[in-house]
């Protein structure tokens, strides 16, 4: 079996540069609302932040982790991207 179906199937160049642009398109959008999470994450922080008791506390750690893995998934859309570009 082979390690790429995709190379053994017969595509009009047309059809190949169409599914590209989806890929491409749809890996935009995934990272725009990565983008819109960060920022929703920054706000609810923010927000947080106001709060001095033990929960205000454990909310934003537990932020600062959802944060981490927002910047973790944008990092690897940016890699995806450029490979997509490549």
């Amino acid at each position: 079996v082979s390690k790429r179906p995709w190379s053994e199937v017969d595509l009009e160049a047309a059809e190949v540069g169409r599914l590209l642009t989806e890929w491409e398109k749809s890996i935009q959008t995934t990272i725009m609302l990565a983008s819109s999470a960060k920022t929703d994450v920054a706000m609810k922080r923010l927000a947080l932040k106001r709060i001095t008791s033990d929960v205000g506390v454990k909310g934003l750690e537990a932020l600062n982790g959802a944060a981490g893995e927002v910047e973790g998934v944008g990092s690897r859309l940016a890699k995806l991207k450029a490979k997509v570009v490549e």
